[in-house]
């Protein structure tokens, strides 16, 4: 059977609302689970600074950045493979987070990432993230090391 393009979009919205909807659920579980909530509310809602404002800021900023680079290193990791934009890269890794959560030890973010690439370069896409998983370990396994030297000396 045939898929049309717009048969797959349909498909692509029925998925991306559901697993939409199933992290909404899983969040709201994990903080309904929440003991005094109640009260990290209140401070969280009533103890505004500067530097509590800065910090939250700060936070989307370097998230914003940390996904932009996890873009073109995704990216550059395909290049031989197919070409791939920024924005389609950075929904391919907004997919490979959101799948991710949903299953054990970030399995889903190579089903995530794969989505947006073409049928016949998937299994390839598949290596090029593990390629890429692999190395990230071992560059933060190195600079953990030499960080946990320099603290020491």
């Amino acid at each position: 059977m045939k898929l049309t393009a717009i048969n797959k979009k349909r498909i692509n919205y029925t998925i991306g609302t559901l697993v939409s909807a199933w992290v909404s659920f899983a969040i709201y579980q994990q903080v309904s689970r929440q003991q005094q909530l109640e009260d990290t509310l209140n401070l969280v809602l009533t103890d505004w600074s500067i530097l509590r404002v800065i910090g939250i800021v700060s936070i989307f900023i370097l998230m914003l950045v940390n996904w932009s680079i996890e873009a073109i290193k995704w990216r550059k990791l395909l290049h031989q493979l197919e070409f791939i934009s920024f924005s389609r890269s950075l929904r391919s890794v907004f997919t490979g987070i959101s799948v991710s959560i949903l299953t054990p030890n970030r399995v889903g973010e190579y089903a995530g990432r794969i989505i947006y690439l073409k049928e016949v370069n998937r299994l390839s896409g598949i290596t090029a993230n593990i390629v890429g998983s692999v190395a990230q370990f071992i560059a933060a396994g190195i600079f953990g090391m030499l960080g946990t030297l320099f603290y020491l000396f």
